[in-house]
Order: C-alpha cells, then sequence, then structure tokens
C-alpha cells in the first residue's frame, strides 16, 4: 500500500488543521490518563491492560446509552463502501471531516458528551473543565477539536484523528502519511464502520504482554489498511509500532522481531525518501512454516 497523496496540517489553526487526504493506505484508545502523560517508562506491566480491550483495541469510549444524538450522514458518502480511486477517495475523506454529526459521533467515542457544534466540554487531553469545543474551519468547512487548555501550543487545534492519537501516546500532530489510516482507525471506534476480518497465524506460548499488545494492534492495523485497499502489503516499522500501539522503542523492536519470525513475511521493497528503501510486509499463510531467524 503507498503512502501517497496526504496533505499535512501542520498550521496551528482551525482554518489550516485539515485531513484532506488521499491514499491507497489507510487508520483503541484508552483515556488520556495521568500515567499516559507522565515521563515514566511505559512497561509491559503497566499497558497490559489495553491488551483486554475489547473488539481488537477498538473500545468505544461513549459506552453510555445516551440517545440524544446519533449520527446522520450525508448519504452519499457510504461509509461501508469507500471510493476504489484515489481521487474519488479524496474527497470522501473530505465529506467525512467536514460532515457534523459525523464528527459529533466520533469526538463523542473520545469521550465527549456533547450534541452539536460549539459546546464546550472537558479537555479530552488535559481533563480541563469546558477547555474544549468542536469547530469548523472557515476556510477548510472541516470539523476540528479545539482545546484552550493547550493555547499557544501547537496542539490548540487537532484534527479528529489526531486527538485519538493523542489520548493514546501524548499531545501531537500526525505525520502526513499517518492521517488516513488514524481516521479510518476513529470511524470504527466510533462504530461508523466495520473493519473486515483478520485472521494471523498465532503468537508462539510465552509472548510478552507487549508483544500480544502490539500483535493485536497488527490485527487492527491490516483492518484500517484492507478496509481501503484489500490484500495490499504494508510497511511496518518499530517506531510506528510505538505511536500505534504505546509501547516502549525497544518492546516495539523486540514485538517487531517475534512478529516477523512466526506472523509476517517480507513481500516487497519500495523506494523512499531515506536511504534505504522500505519493505513491505503481508500475513504469512497459516500453513507455511516459522522462519526461526
Amino acid at each position: 500500500m503507498n503512502k501517497t497523496d496526504l496533505i499535512s496540517t501542520e498550521l496551528n489553526s482551525p482554518e489550516c488543521v485539515s485531513t484532506q487526504a488521499a491514499s491507497t493506505d489507510l487508520t483503541t484508545a484508552e483515556a488520556f490518563s495521568a500515567e499516559a502523560r507522565s515521563t515514566e517508562p511505559r512497561t509491559a506491566e503497566n499497558r497490559s491492560s489495553k491488551a483486554q480491550t475489547t473488539d481488537r483495541f477498538v473500545a468505544n469510549a461513549d459506552s453510555s446509552t445516551d440517545t440524544r444524538f446519533s449520527a446522520s450522514p450525508v448519504p452519499d458518502l457510504q461509509l461501508d463502501n469507500p471510493p476504489p480511486d484515489v481521487a474519488s477517495r479524496r474527497s470522501w475523506f473530505r465529506l467525512i471531516a467536514a460532515d457534523v454529526p459525523l464528527s459529533v459521533t466520533q469526538c463523542r467515542s473520545l469521550g465527549a458528551s456533547i450534541s452539536g457544534l460549539d459546546e464546550k466540554f472537558p479537555s479530552l487531553l488535559t481533563a480541563e473543565e469546558d477547555a474544549a469545543n468542536l469547530e469548523k474551519g472557515k476556510r477548510t468547512g472541516e470539523v476540528v477539536y479545539h482545546d484552550r487548555s493547550l493555547a499557544g501550543t501547537r496542539y490548540e487545534y487537532l484534527t479528529l484523528p489526531e486527538v485519538l492519537a493523542s489520548q493514546i501516546t501524548k499531545p501531537r500532530k500526525l505525520k502526513p502519511n499517518q492521517l488516513v489510516e488514524w481516521r479510518i482507525r476513529l470511524l470504527a471506534k466510533a462504530d461508523l464502520i466495520t473493519l473486515p476480518p483478520i485472521s494471523l497465524r498465532p503468537l508462539p506460548e510465552g509472548a510478552t504482554p507487549a508483544t500480544t499488545l502490539v500483535y493485536q494492534g497488527l490485527v487492527l492495523l491490516l483492518g484500517c489498511r484492507w478496509f481501503l485497499a484489500p490484500g495490499e502489503p504494508i510497511p511496518y516499522s518499530a517506531s510506528f509500532i510505538v505511536e500505534w500501539c504505546d509501547v516502549t522503542p525497544w518492546q516495539a523492536v523486540s514485538a517487531r522481531e517475534c512478529l516477523m519470525r512466526h506472523v509476517l513475511d517480507p513481500v516487497e521493497t519500495r523506494p523512499s525518501r531515506f536511504p534505504r528503501p522500505t519493505q513491505f510486509f503481508l500475513p504469512r499463510p497459516a500453513d507455511t512454516e516459522a522462519n526461526e531467524r
């Protein structure tokens, strides 16, 4: 799956924080707790609870029965049937990002109790009361998250996928090549789409909690990518694993090595902007012997 045509969202204003994206690529989060914001090293023990998250990482933070708001998406969006070509997909993502009911539903899945734009709610990243709201960018029309508890930082305005990513690790902007997969991840978290089922070879006995967590994250990643491009190979670096699964760099390297031995096969390399080409992977067939490197 090529990581192409993704438009960066680095400027700190509601007009410029945009998920205008088109790609053949693609996207749970626990609430952003004091633990997640601390500088203490992340360990398998203090993250092992995430391995219990229901539905393969995709847990809805708003599990209440509040029915005062429900999404009424634009009919033409056909959320479970994304466009097959890149150009149409660009428009599809723009419509999703600008749709108010869809955005409110996604924000509610992140922990906000709101029914529309401009309603104040506690910050989803710092918990400061009445610090956040959703608003529309005047130029792009995209619904963005405005967090006044982060005023003066580059995180004051975030796209909704960036809020999800920030809840998982720490406040951050998404790289251009990550916007699509995180948007799909958020739509799945909000129960707006259904990801395709993913079947992988099992981990070996004795796998660590951190490796098990990364394995579950791989299932989610394949679901998000294959939602748009079924069966396409994926890049899979340790640095990506750190941010996708909230594990330490050492845990990411160790888990990736285990998955390379037992679960994934390299299938091709593609040119990249780095000195070395990017390697792409697919799940190893169930009847293939593990490569005990």
